[in-house]
């Protein structure tokens, strides 16, 4: 885990470790949700992004059992992060 301080416009710099272990690069977006103590950051996933995460995952020639939900799709990209 890094540290990093605030500054006075409320930035902060992400330690280039943890950076590089989550693939973050400069304009990459992120999503940021605070609790009362903790604040988390994680990488966006963009639509291409999870197409080709999951390119193949879902065909008819793998398919068990229902069709796969629209909305249980999105619910995993929201997930991933996009």
């Amino acid at each position: 885990m890094g540290k990093s301080t605030v500054d006075q416009r409320g930035r902060i710099t992400l330690p280039q470790r943890e950076r590089k272990r989550v693939g973050l690069r400069p304009g990459d977006r992120v999503h940021v949700q605070a609790t009362d103590q903790e604040v988390t950051i994680r990488k966006t996933v963009s639509p291409r992004e999870f197409a080709k995460i999951f390119a193949g995952c879902i065909s008819e020639e793998n398919a068990v059992g229902e069709p796969v939900d629209p909305l249980r799709i999105k619910e995993m990209w929201r997930l991933a992060g996009g």
